[in-house]
């Protein structure tokens, strides 16, 4: 059985069929398999985990260095050296709205990860409130743009099957267009991971002067 992506409105359940031949319907496998990738588009070819082991693995290098790469030149010619008190204000709504889906979809293992991951990130900031936490939400905000054009042509926008399929036993089943909620708390969570490691590594480890 393929794939059948579809452009829904915002925020309506969208129902994306998992291949037959990626999950076995009422087995430990279903359970646990959250994502995964059309066999037809993988640049390594196997089985599973290994058939998209090298794109997967790539996602975690690639993608945390590019949004911090938007982070970066935001600072380079516009920047901001201290947060105020709204900036936190809007971890503070991240928080609890992470928190809630978390708790809420507790029985679903994407959205467990995705929003209590970022809901423990938010509120990290909040215990710490970094200097940087409104120039990472600046960076977060532009991110977005890219975000939704890439995710959208992996989840099936704008192709006939799509690349990347979701297990919607394992989300909410709320989509931006065809792109899962999820995707967007997970994105967030990982540039707040690979923003706090840079800057904590800066401080570890300072340059030297030449």
């Amino acid at each position: 059985m393929n794939a059948e992506p579809g452009l829904d409105f915002l925020f309506l359940p969208h129902q994306l069929v998992e291949p037959e031949r990626l999950i076995s319907k009422g087995t430990a496998a279903e359970r646990l398999i959250a994502v995964g990738t059309t066999p037809d588009r993988l640049i390594a070819k196997g089985t599973a985990p290994t058939a998209w082991i090298v794109e997967e693995w790539l996602f975690f290098v690639v993608v945390p260095w590019a949004t911090f790469f938007i982070y970066e030149v935001l600072q380079l010619f516009f920047p901001w050296t201290q947060s105020k008190q709204r900036a936190f204000v809007v971890v503070e709504m991240i928080a609890a709205a992470s928190a809630t889906l978390a708790l809420v979809y507790h029985d679903r293992w994407y959205t467990l990860t995705a929003a209590g991951g970022l809901a423990l990130g938010s509120t990290w900031l909040l215990w710490k409130r970094p200097w940087w936490t409104a120039a990472f939400l600046r960076s977060w905000g532009v991110g977005l743009i890219p975000f939704f054009i890439v995710n959208g042509v992996l989840t099936g926008m704008f192709l006939p099957e799509p690349i990347v399929w979701y297990n919607n036993a394992e989300n909410m089943g709320l989509r931006l267009g065809t792109i899962p909620v999820e995707d967007a708390l997970y994105g967030t969570f990982m540039m707040l991971m690979y923003t706090a490691g840079v800057h904590w590594s800066r401080q570890r480890f300072p340059k030297r002067p030449e």
